[in-house]
């Protein structure tokens, strides 16, 4: 009989903290669980310590092979799981409560992607110690930043099927655009509860800049969302980057795109608001805009917004004078 839960857990000499780690799942409440660990051949004594907990605990199954990084590891996990419900934690990081999945698991039935917080322990360039990230999330807030995936859980069937496993050409990113992807196919239910303790010092928090992710990021969303670049969500999401999502609504737009992007002088935006994103909250409809008359007013909205900035600016210099 398939478990409710399997709980996907990565690791590579990580003697140190997997002790800590397995206890936090196996103590749980919620026995209805399986711990599914793929060590990257680690060269401490993690296999020996996974070993002992698997003896113990029927529950813990353990895989050891080289991998390509921690997402190529986790993609393996997926394949290997067998429970309902997807779960990804690291192997120093813990669940934050025995209650936990009890937790979720009464909010489970009517979803496909469940989220709730983690609680920071240490310092990241996108969060504080001690600080509880990140509350609710709309469509604008994920395209600036994510969600933790200690903090969320996924209906394996409705990944199997719709969305596939994690790009591993992202090595800093791809849960990001795994949830991107989660997110243009089926809402995410937030649960206000604090999911998992997360410690920073991982891939995710030393190593902030993902080019592959950064490069072609609006593009590959666009795609994803099946939204015009003038859309509100995008540009409230990138104000600094608005004559690049004009470029991008020209290119869209067909054979006359060569005349009408030099006319608006639009260049290709150096901005990288993925690297350095703006915390924004509040959600926008899903409705396309697809409609031209809406999307000519879109347009001429950003470049006389952009005219009566420049113009405001005049006015303010010529006061100083």
């Amino acid at each position: 009989m398939k478990p409710a839960f399997s709980v996907v857990m990565p690791t590579f000499n990580s003697a140190r903290t997997i002790d800590a780690a397995l206890a936090s799942v196996l103590s749980q409440t919620f026995e209805d669980l399986e711990v599914v660990v793929v060590d990257g051949v680690s060269t401490d004594d993690t296999a020996e310590r996974v070993a002992r907990w698997a003896r113990s605990d029927p529950r813990v199954r353990w895989f050891s092979e080289k991998d390509r990084g921690i997402y190529d590891a986790m993609n393996r996990g997926m394949k290997l799981a067998r429970g309902d419900w997807l779960y990804f934690i690291g192997s120093d990081d813990r669940l934050a409560g025995d209650d936990v999945l009890k937790r979720v698991a009464a909010q489970a039935s009517q979803h496909r992607v469940l989220y709730g917080n983690v609680r920071i322990v240490g310092d990241s360039p996108w969060a504080a110690d001690g600080s509880l990230y990140d509350g609710r999330f709309s469509l604008r807030k994920l395209l600036v930043k994510n969600i933790c995936h200690q903090a969320m859980f996924y209906r394996r069937d409705f990944i199997e099927e719709r969305i596939g496993a994690y790009s591993i050409e992202f090595p800093v990113c791809a849960d990001w655009d795994f949830n991107l992807r989660c997110w243009a196919q089926t809402p995410f239910h937030f649960l206000d509860l604090t999911i998992a303790i997360f410690h920073t010092g991982g891939q995710s928090t030393e190593n902030v800049y993902d080019a592959g992710f950064t490069e072609g990021f609006i593009e590959r969303s666009l795609g994803y969302f099946g939204m015009s670049p003038m859309h509100p969500v995008y540009l409230t999401a990138f104000p600094n980057r608005r004559r690049e999502l004009l470029g991008h609504w020209c290119i869209a737009e067909g054979e006359d795109r060569p005349a009408r992007c030099a006319a608006l002088k639009v260049p290709r935006s150096t901005d990288d608001s993925c690297r350095r994103p703006a915390a924004l909250h509040g959600d926008l409809t899903f409705d396309q805009h697809r409609d031209p008359f809406i999307q000519q007013e879109v347009v001429a909205r950003v470049v006389a917004g952009s005219n009566g900035r420049a113009a405001r600016r005049r006015r303010r210099v010529d006061r100083r004078r």
